[in-house]
């Protein structure tokens, strides 16, 4: 009986400068340059996540203004426009 072996297929890291330009392969960098990539693709990973971030705090800032303009309008009407009006103060 054969053992079947599954073959890993490593694709091999590239990266470019422009969209439609030239591809360079990581592996063929100097050590020097391997690092600069590394800092690179870090710099760009926490830019994402902080675009993430941002627009997640966005939505949590709207739904409180949302809140805040309801809550509003329940006191309002409570005030102004209940059987139980509170008296205004001069």
């Amino acid at each position: 009986m054969s053992k079947d072996k599954s073959k890993e297929v490593k694709e091999e890291l590239t990266f470019t400068f422009d969209e439609n330009g030239k591809e360079y392969k990581v592996n063929d960098l100097s050590d020097e340059n391997k690092l600069l990539y590394n800092k690179v693709v870090l710099c760009n990973n926490q830019r994402r996540d902080l675009l993430n971030q941002i627009g997640n705090l966005n939505f949590e800032v709207e739904k409180l203004e949302l809140l805040s303009q309801h809550y509003s309008n329940l006191l309002k009407d409570a005030v102004e426009g209940g059987e139980d009006k509170v008296e205004v103060v001069q």
